[in-house]
């Protein structure tokens, strides 16, 4: 579960290590984002050579360290909190996803809005 203030690695190609969420986009009252939810994050260090301004962006979560049950009643758990990053009208930014994508975000209505980054992914 991700919570205002965490620390997330991420999982692409853009030029961000690490950013940390600020804000939780989710319709309701619940503060915590779970598998396949976006958050609000800035930057929180890059590399040197890449050319990325410190200005908040949207970021989709691909795996969480918490248990995350399935509709099968499988469970499935992530070594690391990754996300990738997404711009403000949510087209990718990075031209490759490091590790697996899980199947919550390949199936079901997310996988119109995420086509380039299912293509670039392999599944879990």
């Amino acid at each position: 579960m991700i919570y205002k203030e965490t620390i997330l690695k991420n999982g692409e190609n853009s030029g961000v290590i690490w950013s940390k969420c600020i804000n939780v986009i989710k319709c309701g009252n619940k503060q915590v984002a779970r598998l396949g939810d976006k958050v609000l994050i800035s930057i929180f260090r890059t590399y040197s050579k890449k050319k990325l301004k410190n200005k908040k962006y949207i970021g989709l979560i691909i795996s969480v360290k918490s248990f995350t049950k399935r509709f099968d009643g499988s469970f499935i758990k992530f070594f690391k909190n990754r996300i990738l990053l997404l711009s403000d009208n949510l087209k990718f930014l990075g031209t490759r996803v490091y590790g697996p994508v899980p199947k919550e975000i390949r199936v079901g209505k997310k996988e119109s809005l995420y086509r380039k980054i299912i293509s670039y992914s392999w599944t879990v």
